[in-house]
């Protein structure tokens, strides 16, 4: 795989900090930044993060600036609780 330069510098940086590779700091990092499984989003969240590769940088950057209403931010960390706690029980 190839990496832009930047950032292979910043992965082998945090590589010879702890000690480890490049590829184990590489996968450690897709690791946690991705979801155990798609099916874990809310459908709403999972089809809109699907599509954000249809959207051009200025949309982009228009969408990353955007906040939510409260009470809608309160329902998605309620919604999250919810199915975090039901995948504990799971486990």
């Amino acid at each position: 795989m190839n990496l832009p330069e930047p950032l292979y510098e910043r992965l082998a940086r945090r590589a010879q900090k702890t000690q480890r590779t490049v590829e184990a700091e590489l996968v450690d990092a897709v690791a946690t930044s991705l979801p155990d499984e798609p099916d874990e989003l809310p459908v709403d969240m999972a089809e809109a993060i699907a599509a954000l590769h249809l959207l051009g940088d200025e949309d982009l950057w228009r969408a990353a600036r955007q906040s939510l209403a409260p009470h809608k931010v309160e329902r998605r960390r309620a919604s999250a609780d919810a199915q975090q706690g039901s995948t504990a029980h799971h486990q």
